[in-house]
């Protein structure tokens, strides 16, 4: 029955903790956006979990924080590797007793600007495809960049940490208030929990003798044990979200060279080659290959190629904004496709879409023969697709995904730590 008891005190305790400064954070989040103000507030609790317990409800309500307000605002989600990280080293200051004393507090308070605005800006220049957005900070770095010139992206990282050193100094201003507002017998109440103050560090003890310790080892195998499932979960989960995109890539070229293929007069193809722009129909078919080509925006080129053996024979080419169109019958050079299936194409053969990177871009060509009626190839369609928007979309997905198994498994571990600490280092503590 007391070993009951003791459970419902451990996990009631927790909960409430948690809860409450959860809801700080929201609150303070909800203020802040109220206020207009150029600043977060959703810390508070985070820091007020520090001083009342430790890692153990500091790190819990970090990450929950950021997953419950991710429910309204997605991209709040993918910050929760800032929040649990920031929530470590507020249990560390405050276990070492720096949150608590002035001017060390002021060290804190630095730690947890850097966190939020230098790591928080470079996740959010990743997770925004290499872009900081807009907002007060955006234009705070534009200012700092027109005094002191210095890049886009260094001004955006100093606008974000001067910006986190004013939000964090009054987080944690607010959140010492709120401790000491709290009655001394409902701390001394806290401490008696077996989660209060568990260092997640181990410390070392007097008469104890070198060597790893069982805590350690156990830390060690749960850290290689969900460090691993971790990477291969994140590896996988990648693959599969580039995978996914070239085909989607790859179905739109296919789409728009089938389309392509059936609306034009094949009989004219040699006329279109020969005359050019003067041929009858010519106008209205580049017409058609403009809509199409506006249709997507993922569209980068499309063209009609007569493949030979001295070169590509240009029957149509679209201008873009900027690259020139070759004229129709020009003859130019093979390109890194053509290349590498120029024996297939010299034979009218179909080829498989080919991804490649030249002067043009990151681009998945697809190619499409036309043919007569008796099934001799009289020219290929050619549509390339721009992959470079695909390259920022990939990181920005590893960032959120990253942060997001990162930020859990920062949690997993801490409480792994205390049930092994609970059940097996020191189980008559429990």
């Amino acid at each position: 029955m007391a070993r009951w008891k003791r459970l419902l005190k451990t996990w009631t305790s927790l909960f409430c903790v948690t809860a409450v400064c959860i809801l700080l954070n929201l609150l303070g989040s909800k203020l802040n956006g109220a206020l207009g103000l150029p600043l977060y507030l959703d810390n508070i609790g985070t820091i007020l979990a520090a001083l009342l317990g430790g890692y153990i409800p500091c790190v819990t309500v970090g990450f929950m924080s950021n997953l419950i307000g991710g429910l309204s605002d997605s991209v709040t989600m993918y910050y929760c590797i800032i929040s649990v990280f920031i929530a470590a080293f507020a249990a560390y200051f405050s276990d070492s007793g720096w949150l608590k004393k002035f001017p060390k507090v002021l060290v804190p308070v630095l730690v947890f600007a850097l966190q939020g605005g230098i790591a928080g800006g470079a996740l959010t220049w990743l997770i925004y495809g290499f872009s900081f957005g807009e907002g007060f900070a955006a234009d705070f770095a534009a200012q700092i960049n027109r005094v002191i010139p210095m890049g886009e992206f260094a001004s955006n990282m100093l606008s974000n940490f001067l910006l986190d050193v004013a939000d964090k100094a009054i987080t944690v201003a607010v959140s010492l208030l709120l401790f000491c507002l709290i009655p001394k017998r409902l701390k001394a109440f806290l401490s008696g929990c077996s989660w209060y103050n568990l260092s997640v560090l181990e410390k070392k003890r007097k008469g104890t003798r070198r060597g790893m310790s069982l805590r350690l080892k156990l830390t060690l195998l749960l850290a290689v044990s969900t460090t691993t499932v971790a990477a291969t979960a994140i590896g996988v989960s990648f693959m599969q979200y580039h995978n996914a995109a070239v085909e989607a890539y790859t179905e739109t070229g296919e789409y728009a060279t089938k389309v392509i293929s059936q609306n034009i007069d094949k009989t004219k193809i040699d006329e279109y080659l020969e005359k050019g722009r003067a041929a009858e129909g010519y106008i209205q078919t580049e017409k058609m290959l403009y809509a199409i080509s506006d249709s997507s925006s993922g569209i980068r080129f499309i063209y009609l190629y007569r493949i030979e053996a001295d070169g590509t024979h240009v029957v149509f080419d679209l201008d873009t904004e900027d690259v020139k169109a070759a004229q129709p019958g020009d003859v130019i050079a093979y390109d890194k496709t053509i290349t590498k299936y120029q024996k297939q194409l010299l034979a009218g053969e179909e080829i498989p879409p080919d991804i490649s990177s030249d002067v043009y871009g990151w681009v998945l060509s697809v190619y499409r023969p036309i043919r007569d009626d008796s099934g001799k190839t009289l020219c290929y369609v050619g549509v390339d697709m721009s992959m470079d928007r695909l390259r920022s979309v990939e990181y920005a997905f590893l960032a959120k995904i990253f942060s997001l198994f990162i930020g859990f498994l920062v949690v997993i571990r801490t409480y792994a730590v205390w049930m092994a600490e609970r059940k097996i280092v020191r189980p008559s503590t429990a």
